[in-house]
């Protein structure tokens, strides 16, 4: 069972709309569609943003429906000067970049990403830039701050939810 999940409904659209729906509900005041893509059982559910709502959204999800592979689909902000927009970025390591205090692994990095989907990804997307996604809760207020964050991170983009995805996704494995 494959969980996909995105801050905006219209991020998904495509999922649901093409979905055989075996059922809709609502986890959390959030809005879920449950059903069958090709040969998959996928579950599609939007409507959060940040960290901690991210995380409550997605372990209450993996509670609930127990899926093999959790996926982000969403927008993100370029940190790589060479992205543009409508690129498509495939996270291969993520990392909390607002973390003060790191983790019992003394690590803020989660690089434990599925190989099989990884290579889903590049079959189905040729173009796609795989690298470092970074997350926040702070939103970034100018090219400066976006350089620094590029300079000490080298990640591809940013976002307030692929950190706390892929963290709570491995917690779960």
């Amino acid at each position: 069972m494959l969980l996909i999940e995105s801050v905006f409904f219209p991020e998904i659209r495509p999922i649901v709309d093409s979905m055989l729906t075996l059922e809709t509900g609502e986890i959390m005041g959030r809005l879920f569609s449950r059903g069958i893509v090709g040969q998959n059982e996928v579950i599609a559910i939007s409507g959060f943003i940040g960290k901690v709502e991210t995380t409550a959204v997605t372990q209450k999800m993996i509670d609930r429906f127990s899926p093999n592979i959790v996926v982000l689909v969403s927008g993100a902000g370029a940190l790589d000067p060479n992205l543009k927009p409508g690129d498509i970025v495939a996270g291969t390591e993520f990392q909390e970049y607002d973390l003060i205090v790191p983790t019992k692994s003394n690590s803020t990095r989660i690089t434990s990403v599925d190989s099989n989907t990884i290579e889903h990804v590049q079959n189905f997307f040729q173009e796609a830039k795989l690298g470092k996604i970074i997350s926040g809760d702070r939103l970034v207020q100018n090219s400066e701050e976006r350089d620094e964050l590029f300079r000490n991170t080298s990640a591809l983009c940013l976002d307030m939810d692929s950190a706390a995805v892929a963290r709570v996704s491995q917690m779960n494995k």
